[in-house]
């Protein structure tokens, strides 16, 4: 954590497989199978669950969603070349920053934190990250905490 940011860095958890990903089509975080566009565009956003089972190569969904957090602010850099930016591939390729207030009145036990992209011409969401922090992280009542995933 760094400035109250809870902050994972990582590779591309996606790894396409017979189970996720068919020709042109992957599994969404719905379980549907769907299209993937060729002229892919999209964006990424952070998602935050309180499931702690191990990530594995199959997974196309979170294990356990928190639904009742409200999304302050997010913001997303990367997902394509900019100018000025290296062509190493070492280089991050995004980092996405979000910030969730615990409306409720009860503290909120964060447990696995992921990434989903937006294949913006079938509208689907697919998982690309997730991961089980090590530490949960308890955003109490009226409080807000930042989470941000840098994939390179």
């Amino acid at each position: 954590m760094s400035n109250g940011v809870i902050t994972k860095n990582g590779c591309l958890y996606f790894k396409p497989n017979t189970k996720t990903m068919q020709k042109n089509n992957m599994v969404d975080i719905t379980g549907t199978t769907s299209p993937i566009s060729s002229s892919y565009t999209g964006y990424g956003k952070i998602t935050l669950g309180s499931g702690d089972t191990a990530p594995t190569r199959d997974d196309y969904s979170m294990d356990s969603v928190i639904n009742n957090l409200t999304l302050i602010s997010e913001v997303t850099k990367g997902y394509g070349k900019e100018s000025g930016e290296s062509e190493d591939y070492g280089d991050p390729i995004a980092t996405n920053t979000a910030t969730y207030r615990n409306d409720t009145n009860a503290n909120i036990e964060v447990k696995e934190i992921g990434l989903i992209f937006n294949d913006t011409w079938y509208n689907r969401w697919f998982l690309i990250y997730r991961e089980v922090l090590d530490t949960p992280v308890v955003i109490e009542p009226n409080h807000t905490k930042a989470f941000s995933v840098t994939i390179s």
